[in-house]
């Protein structure tokens, strides 16, 4: 299972909240790069005396969205059924804090997203996953989410010494909500599940003009309760 964090596990966006701290609004919006746009959002609120556990407390404070906890509680107790990334656009530091806030070390297998780390001249210095030109991801994101999973799969098939990803998974469940998950989305085959959350940007990509580019089973949700009930009917059968 991947799951995206903004807006999917976390009923809001972590950076639009944290940026809510700068007073009064003093940075304009650059959105040709995401990373470099929040490195310098951490350089304001560093000038403004902001400390890294103000931070902390806002993005700890998000609640997660409607049923998530009973989907992460159902993984817990099918453990030995199920591999759980995180992949985000956040960064690795505010989903460090949020496993630890949340408890969730044991179920959470793996994360992927811009590095960052506590830094005393910068609060937060935060750098890009990787360098990546693909077509389907606009120019401001600072990864792929389809790169990323590729690399995961491959290291991981080499690894367990397996063929395929479906030699290692019988399906994988992507989660999502944004325009950026559409990318690793068109990784899915036809045994596949995509949850696109209704009337955000990735639900209203797919069932637009964008719609033939997917070969997985498409599955809209509103709460994580709806992605709980398709998960146990196709994979735990009564």
């Amino acid at each position: 299972m991947v799951f995206d964090l903004d807006n999917t596990i976390l009923q809001h966006t972590t950076d639009y909240e944290v940026i809510k701290l700068i007073e009064p609004k003093t940075i304009d919006e650059c959105y040709y790069n995401w990373a470099k746009y929040m490195q310098k959002v951490y350089l304001k609120l560093k000038e403004q005396f902001v400390h890294l556990e103000q931070i902390r407390k806002i993005v700890e404070s998000i609640p997660l969205n409607e049923g998530f906890l009973e989907i992460f509680e159902f993984i817990r107790n099918n453990k030995e059924k199920f591999e759980t990334l995180i992949v985000s656009g956040s960064n690795t530091l505010y989903i460090e804090w949020l496993i630890d806030y949340h408890k969730l070390n044991d179920i959470i297998d793996g994360y992927f997203s811009n590095f960052a780390e506590q830094d005393e001249d910068m609060l937060i210095r935060i750098s890009p996953n990787h360098v990546h030109n693909c077509p389907l991801c606009c120019e401001d994101l600072s990864q792929c989410k389809k790169k990323v999973l590729e690399e995961f799969f491959f290291k991981i098939k080499n690894l367990r010494n397996k063929d395929s990803v479906y030699s290692l998974y019988s399906a994988i469940v992507y989660v999502g909500d944004g325009s950026n998950d559409l990318c690793p989305s068109t990784l899915l085959g036809k045994n596949d599940f995509l949850f696109p959350r209704e009337e955000f940007q990735l639900h209203k990509i797919v069932c637009g003009e964008k719609c033939n580019l997917l070969n997985c089973k498409v599955h809209p949700w509103k709460n994580g309760k709806k992605i709980l009930e398709v998960i146990k009917n196709n994979f735990f059968p009564q």
